[in-house]
């Protein structure tokens, strides 16, 4: 990244310390910001291009800030010498985190890991219980948020695969005219059809009577194992990249949460619940648990494959992960 140095200075850092700058790269292949070191710390710099993401990026510090001041494990947020956590060189904006050392799990580890530690289901619920509980203390005053926004968002993602305006063929039909197709390829030709009618199906569904107010706000909205890092008892030492920060239905998140990282099997499932509820002091509807859950497998399925047909994954890293999205759908159907 060689815009680094004159990051680097705009929060008052002096450029020369840095002796290395690495790719930070997704499970999915993308490079996604740069690890900076010196000879005494590490830091993971991330720049932003959209007004949209600079908006998101504001709410995002909003909670890792109350967070980080709550005592909830974060990766430490730097500011600029005027205060600014967020900073502007050139065209892009900018921001600055301490690198937080440890493990860092993937998918296929869950089984394995939540066997062999039979008190992490119920830690990880905590866990994202005191997330929320520590987001409901941010005042909010603007204008009050759909709770069937994030269901709309598999349709608004599959809607590029299917049609495109930029290019003679959507990257559905690019697919089904590309030669030599991987098992990976074929794989997507064949659940694609399915995903869409679910994505369908979410879109026309509304939650907004069955929700209040007060059961809305910033919600990390991707939660995952990758944006855990453990350590070698695991224990989660900070929750990272709240890049993608919302206000939606925490009950939402809850589902999201649990489907990634404990899986579909109902015992487990509700353990993670009910470790949230004694968190939170109320119950949860078990049903919007549910739909969260598979919402989150259908919006995954599609941003991942929006992305494979884009090009912007590696087709070897991600198919392992939604493979077993697609596995937690049936599963679910099957309950």
């Amino acid at each position: 990244m060689s815009v680094a140095p004159a990051v680097l200075a705009a929060f008052g850092l002096d450029p020369a310390s840095v002796v290395t700058v690495s790719p930070l790269i997704s499970g999915g292949g993308i490079v996604t910001g740069a690890l900076l070191r010196s000879d005494a710390q590490k830091w993971a710099l991330k720049g932003y291009t959209t007004g949209a993401a600079r908006e998101r990026l504001a709410m995002a510090h909003a909670l890792e800030a109350r967070l980080a001041a709550a005592g909830f494990p974060v990766a430490a947020l730097h500011a600029a010498p005027g205060g600014d956590t967020i900073v502007r060189v050139g065209p892009a904006w900018y921001a600055l985190h301490d690198w937080v050392d440890g493990r860092h799990l993937s998918v296929l580890d869950r089984d394995g890991v939540t066997e062999a530690g039979p008190r992490l289901v119920g830690q990880l619920g905590s866990l994202i219980a005191t997330l929320h509980t520590t987001s409901s203390r941010i005042p909010f005053d603007g204008v009050p948020e759909d709770p069937d926004r994030l269901l709309r968002a598999p349709r608004a993602t599959l809607r590029h695969v299917r049609w495109s305006r930029r290019r003679w063929l959507s990257g559905w039909q690019r697919l089904r005219l590309k030669p030599g197709k991987s098992a990976f390829d074929w794989w997507v030709l064949d659940i694609l059809p399915e995903i869409a009618q679910r994505a369908d199906a979410f879109a026309e569904t509304s939650i907004a009577a069955r929700v209040h107010p007060w059961e809305i706000g910033l919600i990390h909205n991707d939660v995952n194992w990758e944006n855990l890092v453990l350590d070698e008892q695991l224990g989660v030492r900070a929750v990272i990249d709240f890049d993608n920060v919302v206000r939606a239905p925490w009950v939402l998140e809850v589902g999201a949460a649990a489907v990634v990282l404990v899986g579909s099997a109902p015992d487990k499932v509700e353990e993670f619940v009910s470790a949230y509820e004694d968190v939170v002091g109320h119950d949860l509807d078990r049903d919007l648990v549910r739909l969260g859950m598979e919402l989150k497998c259908v919006r995954s399925l599609a941003t991942s494959i929006a992305a494979h047909l884009d090009g912007r994954v590696d087709p070897g890293r991600i198919a392992p992960w939604c493979h077993d999205l697609h596995d937690s759908l049936r599963a679910l159907d099957r309950a």
